[in-house]
């Protein structure tokens, strides 16, 4: 089990954020049609309540750019199509080649890290209080990495590796999937995290998190300085006082709304972003569903 692995990174912000929303949607680096003009000020924004959508259940957050983005699902189905073409290039020089399907089924309903749910944002830290109360700051297991990492126990021989990189080589070069090309060419552009300020160093921002700490200080806590999502000192407390910790941390982010508020200020800035490069997006999303379409093909003419 790994301590703190999600939450040792520094500050947060957009550009996390936006890493799972145009690529994959619901997490929100991606690559997608990007605006020329300048992001509002923070003055000019209409922060709608609410207008970010949270699942306090899975700690995923939609924000407005995600309906153009790619799920987790479907990120799973175009690895898993080129997977399996590797597979039969590897069957032909003679090597076996594991490859443990990500997913159930291609309309598989949102489920966790197997069944290609929602990905918890933890962008801002915890905020689901059943999660924080069973593993504190530590990374909870992973059944889908756990069954990649048991198919793959046995290492390659080194016949075995030089047959492996020459079909990564082949497969790429045939294929038209792979979610790598997705992002390759000269018409995506990055969707920036300068493309506006971060949520949390916004006005409206700096007091939620201001209104967190004076919450968490009742209880002896303070937010870290390396990483203020977080009370200071909880990746190194013992499991206990961790627990402890994260439960007292995020029942401060519920009573002062700290989540919604920042998502519903990254959902105010990206709602102009979507507004300027509408036709743009409609088109990206168009690609992705495309791709998607074609795995699935090469999916069932292996599967039956």
């Amino acid at each position: 089990m790994t301590t703190g692995a999600r939450f040792s990174g520094a500050k947060g912000g957009a550009a996390l954020l936006l890493a799972c929303g145009l690529f994959l949607a619901g997490c929100s680096t991606a690559e997608a049609p990007d605006s020329a003009e300048s992001a509002p000020s923070f003055s000019d924004l209409k922060v709608v309540p609410g207008a970010a959508k949270l699942d306090v259940a899975t700690e995923a957050i939609t924000l407005p750019v995600d309906q153009y983005g790619m799920s987790v699902l479907e990120s799973r189905i175009i690895d898993y199509a080129v997977l399996l073409q590797q597979k039969d290039c590897m069957a032909e020089k003679g090597v076996d080649f594991p490859v443990v399907k990500p997913f159930n089924s291609f309309d598989d309903p949102p489920g966790g890290d197997y069944e290609g749910g929602p990905t918890p944002n933890h962008i801002w830290g915890l905020w689901n209080l059943e999660t924080a109360a069973k593993w504190g700051y530590e990374d909870p297991p992973n059944e889908l990495q756990e069954r990649m990492m048991a198919a793959n126990a046995t290492p390659l021989s080194a016949e075995g590796e030089k047959a492996a990189s020459s079909c990564r080589e082949e497969v790429s070069a045939a294929s038209s999937v792979g979610v790598d090309k997705l992002f390759g060419d000269d018409t995506s552009i990055t969707y920036r995290a300068q493309f506006h300020t971060l949520p949390e160093d916004t006005p409206a921002g700096k007091e939620v998190y201001a209104s967190w700490a004076a919450c968490l200080a009742k209880d002896g806590l303070k937010p870290a300085e390396d990483n203020p999502n977080i009370p200071a000192g909880a990746l190194e407390m013992g499991r206990e006082d961790q627990i402890n910790a994260a439960i007292k941390d995020v029942t401060c982010k519920q009573e002062t709304g700290m989540i919604q508020q920042l998502a519903d200020i990254e959902a105010a800035y990206q709602a102009v972003y979507v507004a300027k490069n509408e036709a743009a997006l409609v088109a990206w999303r168009a690609k992705i569903q495309d791709m998607v379409d074609e795995s699935e093909d090469i999916i069932r003419a292996r599967e039956g």
